[in-house]
């Protein structure tokens, strides 16, 4: 076995591990569980909210930050692969991304807050940059990470600091 094998081996074990702990909580949350039935006592309830607290604790945003990792390093290694072959890997990733909105599309009727298709509308964003040089990228994500849109709403919403902001739009789809 070569050391590139094992860690690819390192990298599926991985991706499965963050695809299992975010089955875990789409279980909780698939079967809504938010809601505690009347008369359970208390000990229950207590028990149900130390789980239902542990779960996210251990799993929430470590397993899908540890998925969008991995999209990522798999983009990179899979696009570097083929750029030492002389080939363009970018059209076929396009491809991929659209199957994998549709595959999200459908799940979404089953599965309210579906993550595919996030994952396939964004990981689209990784074909323009893929080319470029580390240096740009990395002051894309400062950019990014800066967040400009909020700090625009902040400066908009300074001259009448009481003034209640307006709700997202989508939580119109999300109040239904």
């Amino acid at each position: 076995m070569s050391a590139n094998s094992s860690r690819l081996d390192v990298i599926d074990a991985l991706r499965g591990f963050a695809i299992v702990s975010i089955m875990l909580l789409h279980n909780i949350e698939h079967f809504d569980f938010y809601f505690v039935p009347a008369g359970l006592p208390v000990w229950l309830k207590a028990v149900d909210k130390t789980i239902w607290d542990s779960l996210f604790f251990l799993f929430g945003g470590k397993s899908y930050a540890i998925f969008a990792l991995l999209f990522g390093l798999t983009f990179y290694l899979q696009d570097h692969r083929r750029e030492q072959r002389g080939e363009d890997f970018r059209a076929s990733f396009a491809r991929r991304m659209v199957l994998l909105l549709g595959f999200g599309l459908f799940n979404s009727m089953f599965y309210h807050g579906d993550i595919l298709s996030i994952y396939a509308v964004l990981g689209l964003a990784l074909i323009p940059v893929a080319r470029l040089r580390s240096g740009v990228v990395f002051a894309i994500a400062i950019f990014l990470l800066l967040q400009p849109y909020a700090w625009i709403e902040f400066f908009q919403a300074l001259p009448a600091p009481y003034e209640k902001l307006a709700d997202p739009a989508s939580w119109a789809c999300a109040g239904r």
